[in-house]
């Protein structure tokens, strides 16, 4: 009875020791993550998220997820697209019916203004609006990215008068640049040539 006893503690005594191996690798992945956010991000988003904030970790990891990038590619070239299929002619007080292009337009102008402004959301959670070095203002393409969604949450949901701040829907495509790399940089590279 003894004997079990002492075989039964040996194998407590190795499970635990087994798990604190564990432990100490899960630390250690931790502290190698928590590294590496703290030299690619600010330490407080909004003045109120830490790194170790789970919401602002959350964001990290959607921010940083390859298939993020290429959705939000894809929804500017949609949008792109609707905005190509607008009849930019017509006018309420011409009387004829309004084409489906510009119906399309209307109808989707939610959908992609919501999910613009989540990926605005997230990036500002993550990165930090402006205050430290790598936040989100701090990279003057996202200024577009910034004032198309500001522009377009004022047009679905504030001022009545908005057809001045529909001209704002043509720099989307311009978003584009500033997701795509080697686009940006090609940008950057025709705008110094010229100066």
């Amino acid at each position: 009875m003894e004997e079990s006893i002492k075989k039964d503690r040996d194998r407590e005594e190795s499970e635990k020791s087994e798990f604190a191996e564990y432990e100490d690798i899960i630390t250690l992945r931790e502290e190698k993550e928590l590294h590496r956010l703290r030299e690619s991000y600010c330490k407080l988003a909004l003045n109120q998220f830490s790194l170790e904030n789970s919401l602002r970790r959350v964001g990290i990891l959607i921010m940083e997820w390859p298939w993020f990038d290429r959705f939000v590619i894809f929804l500017i070239a949609c949008n792109s697209f609707f905005l190509g299929i607008m009849d930019y002619t017509w006018s309420e007080t011409s009387g004829d019916p309004k084409p489906l292009g510009n119906q399309l337009v209307d109808n989707s102008e939610i959908y992609f203004t919501v999910f613009f402004t989540f990926e605005c959301a997230v990036k500002v959670i993550s990165k930090g609006l402006i205050m430290s070095e790598n936040c989100y203002l701090r990279d003057g393409w996202n200024w577009l990215d910034f004032t198309v969604v500001i522009t377009a949450l004022i047009q679905n949901f504030g001022v009545t008068n908005v057809s001045s701040l529909r001209t704002f829907r043509l720099f989307r495509p311009l978003r584009s640049l500033s997701a795509v790399p080697s686009m940006k940089l090609l940008v950057n590279t025709l705008f110094l040539s010229f100066s």
